[in-house]
């Protein structure tokens, strides 16, 4: 995603990733991508703390998102509380481990779940846990936040100036 960010020329646009210390620490010093790249800002702490501490910080929204929690209900179902209040209209949220038929991965596919039925989240299984029956050992979701659905008033005058400007121009021919 960085790489995607510096070939598009958006500089504007940045990757927070949170982590324990010792994990932060070791990636950076096993892999110097993450360390020099302005793109990426890596930030120390426990989760949902550190996620609330850093968009507290901020104030521009957030327009995707990766949750891969702490494999339980309560964890998964927090940080997606914490990120949806953020979240613009129309963006994502990617669950990672969200793996059904899967006892291990039980409290993530009904915390997803549960959050995209109470907030109107569309939701995408990116596998169903089985493939050609066989057993998938990976598993996602992709949540869509709903847009923005424009006003009758918006509607009905962005109608009423498109048929008035195509109309006045059949009257100019």
């Amino acid at each position: 995603m960085a790489d995607l960010i510096r070939m598009n020329h958006l500089p504007k646009c940045k990757i927070a990733s949170f982590d324990l210390p010792e994990v932060l620490q070791n990636l950076s010093e096993s892999d110097s991508y993450f360390k020099n790249n302005p793109e990426i800002e890596l930030i120390q702490g426990s989760l949902p703390e550190s996620l609330k501490e850093f968009l507290n910080k901020i104030s521009q929204p957030v327009d995707f998102a990766i949750v891969d929690a702490q494999h339980s209900y309560s964890a998964v179902l927090e940080e997606l509380e914490i990120v949806h209040s953020r979240l613009k209209p129309g963006s994502y949220v990617f669950c990672h481990d969200y793996r059904e038929n899967d006892p291990k991965y039980e409290g993530i596919v009904y915390a997803a779940d549960r959050f995209a039925k109470n907030h109107g989240y569309n939701i995408l299984q990116l596998n169903n846990s089985n493939l050609n029956d066989r057993e998938v050992v990976w598993g996602a979701a992709l949540l869509r936040k709903p847009a923005k659905k424009r006003s009758f008033l918006k509607f009905f005058y962005y109608n009423l100036q498109t048929a008035g400007t195509a109309f006045l121009s059949k009257l100019k021919k």
